[in-house]
């Protein structure tokens, strides 16, 4: 279950006290789309209330460090040591980043309740509670302690360097010196009882700490599997046990919308027997209706912060994802190896990445020479380059999760296991309030699997969970390891570390080198069997089992036996949380002699378009890169567009309904905004062409949506960001196991309809909600009208996004549901979810070469001059140099401070 957010708390709050409007762009700033270009204005001091009082100091330093900040704000440091390095980074991580940074820590290890209002906490505590479980051992302990002790004494030095940096800016805030400012967020007295004077100093553990839940959002689909038992009780309870069977299957498909698996012809892929007696019991036990229904109202109500909202889950069911690729020396025009990286995670404000250039080596004694992206609250570069390679990542969907319904005994203190009780594991919990109050809970574990999701109740069983990272070890220590690497192999050791993070890595090196390795303790399930329940002897793992001991995780794949590439024949590899191996093209991933690794992927859309461009062209240079990872062609609308205009024939529609298959009619499949400038209420319209695109764009995302909810809204499925796989086959005039019965409105008891009635209905309603937003002139339809970006806060999320003083957003963008540039819109089609970053690559013989985008800026703060510094360029579109020389960075910086020791 992913609990790694806060619950709603605000909601009541707000509704109480009438703290905000609610407004979709209230903003705490004047800082609007196109004021973003003010924040460049060289006149504007860095901190221009935060003057240089008494001069920078860490304790610890071995020496002098110079910081050198662009005219961006972009960091810039040159360190006589590593750990020199990565103590400055801690020092202005925390004064840039420090929000992000105490969320990070206190998510995770349940002590949010420290620094809100007696109120906030009130709401707060039980989700403290859930996450101190989740983010523990199998047997109970905290996580954070467990992954410090597997740390290597090189990675516990970095990691104690860091916390001194921090601890540095944490004493300037407290001290009031050196124009330290403690964060504006944290002044709000409804929500937060919380002040400089009683800010925790920073401990290594505190930096685990704040990557567990990015592992979490990576790796835990419990909440999806709990969903699906649900989901299933409830239908078979509405329609029967045989129509409900079958539409769980035909609306819950985990087959892959279209075909695009990463590798061809991996391992056997001949259907195998599966390794379970035929009187082994049912694995996959009916759920109650209701079971779970609490926590997943939670999850629903405030996914924001620490949940989806940093990585996302890239499945089918969420649609978010990212992409990555390298291309070899034979398909590149210089000869030199080619890279892209771009993870889709939730767009906030401060943005998710923080660009820093490391230079130990030059002028040090060190040998830590990195940039790229940094993650607030960790020392290390996660995705980025050294002089002789690059790295990026993407989410592997590989399941690494298992709901176990565990059988409890009478006294509730054992559960059965293999024919023996078992006793589970109790750990007292004290949630420490800021008003110095504590609260003491018992946690539940059960030892063979994990934390407890749902104690036994009326509405429902014991729900337990067995999660990879909740045996976490030495995923600590991999990005030290990789930042020192110097080609392909010395990475793909490097990347042995890794237990838990879920992520498919590629890497291009000086040499021409490349490869793709998705590195991960990956269960083995031999007992997994077809999907077939009438045998009697189904066990599928994407549904809740039978936790008495059937249908266990024997043990891990190794390394050697996962999918992967070395400079594959093809001469490139794309990864966009695709289907890795096509054992999902049948909808039966246990059924492929080479066991279960993915359960639920994205589409394949993105997967696609991005094989076809890279196979289009033997001469690819940084500015085909650049190209690709900014595509905004509509690849689920080039195959639907066609089927959807097909259904409109003959229909009588409506005046607007009539509007929308005009616009549907002349497009050619891409997605810009429409418009001239970023600000999507006064931006003036594009030429003809562009806004003859821009209108079939908009037009294809609500008609879909439109149908989406007309065919299996009254299903009672929730909304997906795209359509369920039920109404494109349909469209394609695909069998499903139900039948047709899914054009039929259930809520509208004395009528059946027909498929020509929900069509219609779809396009006339998509043409009401297209003329209220845009007008009825449909050659006018300028998508970036209505799909905007918003910038999201770290505290706005956790109010279930009612608090919105500290966004950004009014931004126009391009692109859409699955594109490539993915910028899937939400219900009401603005977007809070896309490209996180991009990193382009090319790794010259002399050293490798990157430009960047970020969403955003270095700084949270909103009268520094690098807030939203970066975001002209990214919504542009434009590639920035990575920087990678100091002596440059040192020449070209608008401003340079001197750290020093004590």
């Amino acid at each position: 279950m992913r609990h790694a957010h806060l619950i709603p708390f605000l909601i009541l709050l707000l509704t109480s006290c009438g703290d905000d409007d609610g407004g979709p762009d209230d903003g705490g700033t004047e800082v609007g789309p196109d004021a973003a270009d003010v924040s460049m204005d060289p006149s504007l001091e860095m901190n221009p209330d935060a003057p240089i009082e008494e001069g920078l100091r860490i304790e610890g330093l071995s020496a002098g460090v110079s910081a050198h900040f662009d005219a961006a704000g972009v960091l810039s440091l040159d360190c006589a040591t590593n750990e020199d390095c990565v103590a400055a980074l801690g020092y202005f991580h925390a004064r840039d980043r420090f929000v992000q940074m105490d969320f990070r820590r206190r998510v995770t290890s349940g002590r949010l309740s420290g620094i809100l209002s007696s109120f906030a906490a009130d709401l707060a505590e039980p989700v403290d509670v859930s996450n101190r479980a989740l983010y523990s051992t199998r047997s109970g302990m905290p996580l954070e302690d467990t992954v410090l002790e597997a740390a290597t004494e090189e990675v516990r030095g970095v990691l104690e360097a860091y916390a001194s940096g921090v601890n540095a800016w944490i004493a300037d805030v407290q001290a009031g010196r050196n124009g330290a400012i403690f964060p504006r967020e944290f002044e709000n007295g409804l929500l937060f009882d919380y002040s400089a004077e009683r800010i925790p100093a920073w401990r290594p553990e505190d930096s685990v700490s704040t990557v567990l839940a990015l592992i979490d959002s990576l790796t835990n689909d419990s909440d999806a599997e709990i969903r699906r038992g649900v989901a299933r009780a409830e239908f078979i309870e509405r329609f029967g046990a045989a129509e409900g069977e079958q539409r769980f299957r035909d609306l819950f498909d985990v087959s892959t919308e279209v075909e695009a698996p990463i590798l061809d012809g991996f391992g056997e892929m001949a259907s195998r027997t599966p390794d379970v007696m035929q009187c082994a019991p049912r694995g996959n036990p009916a759920l109650p209706v209701g079971t779970g229904a609490t926590l997943l109202a939670e999850n629903d109500a405030a996914f924001g912060l620490f949940g989806e909202r940093f990585l996302g889950q890239a499945g089918g069911l969420g649609g978010f994802g990212s992409n990555n690729w390298v291309v070899a020396p034979e398909l590149s025009a210089s000869g030199n190896a080619l890279f892209a990286n771009d993870p889709h995670l939730g767009m906030s404000n401060p943005s998710t990445w923080y660009v820093a250039h490391m230079d130990a080596s030059t002028n040090g004694s060190g040998d830590l020479h990195v940039a790229g992206m940094t993650f607030a609250g960790l020392p290390f570069v996660i995705i980025g380059q050294n002089e002789n390679i690059a790295w990026g990542a993407t989410t592997t969907n590989f399941d690494m999760t298992d709901v176990y319904v565990e059988e409890v005994s009478d006294d509730g203190t054992t559960v059965t296991f293999r024919g023996e009780q078992v006793p589970i594991i109790t750990r007292t919990f004290a949630v420490d309030r800021a008003d110095g109050t504590s609260n003491e809970f018992e946690l539940a574990f059960v030892p063979h699997h994990g934390p407890v999701l749902q104690a036994e109740s009326e509405d429902g069983p014991m729900l337990s969970l067995r999660w990879t990272g909740n045996d976490t070890t030495t995923d600590i220590n991999f990005l030290t390891s990789l930042s020192r690497a110097s080609t392909v192999e010395e990475a793909q050791t490097a990347l042995r570390q890794i237990t838990t993070i879920g992520q498919n890595w590629v890497i291009a090196d000086t040499a021409g080198n490349i490869g793709w390795f998705p590195y991960n303790r990956v269960p083995e399930r031999p007992w997994a069997t077809s999907y077939d329940p009438a045998s009697g002897t189904e066990a599928i793992p994407w549904l809740p089992l039978d936790g008495r001991g059937d249908f266990e995780w024997e043990s891990f794949y190794d390394f050697e036996e996962l999918p992967q590439a070395l400079n594959p024949r093809e001469g490139f590899v794309a990864t966009a949380n695709g289907d890795m191996t096509g054992a999902l093209e049948d909808g039966d991933p246990t059924n492929d002699a080479f066991g279960v690794f993915q359960t639920s992927v994205a589409p394949g859309y993105r997967q696609r378009r991005i094989v076809d461009l890279l196979e289009a062209n033997d001469a690819h240079t940084p500015d085909t890169m650049a190209a690709l990872i900014a595509d905004t062609h509509s690849q689920i609308g080039e195959d639907l567009t066609p089927l959807l205009l097909t259904a409109a024939e003959g229909l009588t529609l409506s005046a607007n309904g009539d509007r929308v298959v005009n616009a549907l009619g002349g497009w050619a499949f891409d997605c810009p905004t429409g418009l001239v400038g970023t600000d999507a209420e006064t931006a003036d319209l594009a030429p003809a062409a562009e806004l003859s695109e821009s209108a079939g764009c908009a037009a294809f995302h609500v008609a879909i949506r439109m149908l989406n909810e007309a065919v299996v809204g009254d299903d009672g499925v929730a909304p997906e960001r795209g359509p369920n796989i039920v109404v494109v086959r349909l469209l394609r005039g695909e069998t499903l196991l139900a039948g047709d019965v899914y054009w039929d409105n259930l809520d509208t008891e004395d009528e059946v309809e027909s498929r020509e009635d929900v069509i219609t209905a779809a396009f006339n309603a998509a043409g009401d909600v297209l003329v209220e937003a845009l007008g009825e002139n449909e050659a006018e339809w300028a998508w970036g009208r209505m799909h905007t970006l918003t910038l999201q806060s770290d505290v706005d999320a956790a109010s279930g996004g009612l608090v919105t003083s500290f966004n950004e957003s009014g931004f126009a963008n391009d692109g859409g549901l699955f594109t490539v540039d993915v910028a899937n819109p939400n219900a009401d089609y603005t977007q809070t979810a896309g490209a996180s970053m991009r990193l382009l690559c090319e790794a010259l013989e002399g050293g490798v070469a990157c430009t960047f985008q970020v969403p955003g800026g270095p700084s949270a703060h909103p009268d520094d001059a690098s807030y939203l510094s970066l975001l002209p360029d990214y919504l542009s579109n434009t590639p920035r140099p990575l920087q990678m020389d100091i002596a440059a960075a040192a020449t070209d910086a608008a401003e340079t401070l001197e750290v020093t020791a004590p």
